[in-house]
């Protein structure tokens, strides 16, 4: 079964990806740039969901540290923000991370899920 870390400091958004995903995927869950590098220690997802702003460390800097650090480089992450992607686009290309706006619908994010646990096989 595919493993996703979802990345995301607001509870609803959590809830969200929970009910969306929960019957066909194992999840796992943290609130922080900071808990997800902890969190990469101990168990390597086969997807990131992340969030880009989170307190302290924000996802475009944990990302980078992802891919520097723990030799993440083909796990796929993928960005699911309220910003434009206009004003991020940069940062997630550097990542080679997907991009999905906030709010989010279950089909497009099971959808991109698919296409990038293909990409990544």
């Amino acid at each position: 079964m595919i493993h996703i870390l979802s990345v995301d400091d607001e509870p609803i958004h959590q809830f969200v990806i929970k009910e969306f995903l929960s019957n066909s995927y194992e999840l796992s869950f943290v609130d922080s740039g900071e808990n997800c590098l902890k969190h990469l220690c101990l168990v390597k997802p086969d997807i990131i969901l992340m969030d880009i702003c989170l307190p302290g460390i924000n996802g475009l800097e944990t990302s980078k540290k992802i891919r520097n650090t723990f030799g993440y480089d083909k796990t796929p992450v993928i960005f699911l923000s309220t910003l434009e992607y206009s004003a991020c686009q940069q940062n997630i290309q550097q990542v080679n991370g997907y991009y999905i706006s906030k709010p989010f619908n279950k089909e497009l994010l099971v959808k991109l899920i698919n296409k990038v646990s293909q990409i990544k096989k």
